[in-house]
């Protein structure tokens, strides 16, 4: 499919349509005729009509109810990887190509939709521009937003997820990147496994799929709106990673290298220590938070799911691992001192991964969140080997 539509030479999308039953057309509302009278008592007559909203071509985080089909996975991957694509929508047809993208009341083009820069919010035209591009940190910077994007839309089937992205990652591959892993570079890691839900689908719509389709380490392991690691996407200085990649094992289910996997697992060498994990209810939130306790300090924990209804829970005072993944230099939350001293105040802090025992394969972890702290506590770690799968 995704040859198909990169080769095509203009695509047809019946974009205002919710299944493959609605077809193209569609009644628009007309335009309503409205006389007055000027100072010179002459008759004016003008037609008038609804504004027409342009924000679900061009807005980020994306709008779907003007422009269902825009929700859906595998359209995602289609539209980037059409050349030249024309919608129809309930208001107005649109052309969408890697240079432009023309409405017919051509407001779609007005700076007020743009941010006053010419590609900002069309991601397409973004995509278009920078794919072929040969610079390591372009290419993870579309990457990112690939999957922030793509991680935000509907899948029929769950085992869709990799399927429904090959061709778009196919066109993104480099020996920059290195192989492709369950949706992750190889040259990204380990820095690459910091990856994160985002925005309010974490504690409403994420879940596992009911069967395996990617190792607990990949943002493809959980359907939830996901940002990966970026370059730029922190804030922060003097990196350093204590953490190394020894192998990665990746079985494919078929020859496509960016396809469906059988299983996957990643052999790890990093400082590690003990935490026992610990439910809070925050009433602000109306949710529970999970900390990690180790030591003299507890570190709140960013699950990937909320912990109590995740398949193979992870109860109220039970063990869990941390993974030191990187250390670096990082802002301080207030910020009084950037504008009081012109410099902003940071600390040495770490990040890692809170991992419990895998059920699924005994003596291996699977990752449930991220976690990170204060420095000085990793004179508690103990560098030693893990498999996670």
């Amino acid at each position: 499919m995704a040859s198909i539509y990169e080769n095509a030479y203009v695509v047809i999308s019946a974009t205002r349509t919710r299944t493959g039953d609605d077809g193209c057309f569609s009644e628009r509302i007309g335009s309503h005729k409205l006389t007055t009278i000027k100072k010179d008592r002459q008759p004016v007559t003008v037609y008038v009509r609804r504004e027409t909203e342009h924000r679900h071509f061009i807005q980020t985080p994306p709008v779907f109810d003007p422009v269902p089909l825009f929700e859906r996975a595998w359209c995602f991957q289609e539209r980037l990887l059409a050349r030249r694509i024309i919608h129809y929508t309930d208001d107005e047809i649109y052309w969408e190509c890697g240079q432009s993208l023309l409405c017919e009341c051509g407001s779609v083009t007005d700076p007020m939709y743009r941010n006053n820069e010419p590609d900002t919010g069309n991601f397409k035209l973004q995509y278009t521009k920078f794919v072929r591009e040969e610079d390591l940190e372009m290419k993870l910077h579309l990457w990112y937003q690939i999957i922030h994007e793509y991680s935000q839309r509907a899948l029929t089937f769950e085992s869709d997820l990799l399927p429904e992205l090959s061709g778009t990652a196919s066109q993104i591959a480099s020996p920059l990147l290195g192989r492709y892993y369950a949706g992750i570079w190889e040259h990204t890691m380990p820095q690459a496994l910091l990856w994160r839900p985002w925005g309010s689908k974490l504690n409403h719509v994420g879940k596992r799929p009911a069967e395996y389709r990617a190792p607990s380490w990949s943002w493809a392991a959980i359907n939830a709106a996901c940002m990966t690691w970026n370059l730029n996407s922190e804030n922060t200085s003097d990196l350093h990673y204590p953490c190394q990649i020894r192998e990665v094992d990746h079985n494919l289910v078929s020859s496509d290298p960016y396809g469906q996997i059988s299983d996957a697992s990643i052999r790890m060498s990093a400082p590690t220590f003990t935490a026992t994990v610990r439910y809070s209810w925050n009433k602000d939130m109306n949710r529970l938070q999970y900390w990690a306790d180790y030591g003299d300090t507890s570190d709140r924990i960013e699950e990937d799911l909320p912990l109590e209804c995740d398949p193979g829970s992870t109860p109220d005072k039970s063990k869990i691992l941390a993974a030191v993944i990187m250390t670096a230099l990082y802002p301080l939350p207030i910020r009084l001192f950037s504008a009081i001293w012109g410099d902003q105040k940071r600390e040495h802090r770490w990040q890692g991964l809170a991992l419990r025992p895998s059920i699924r394969r005994p003596g291996c972890y699977e990752r449930i969140g991220r976690i990170e702290g204060p420095l000085h506590v990793l004179r508690l770690s103990i560098k030693r080997g893990i498999v996670l799968v």
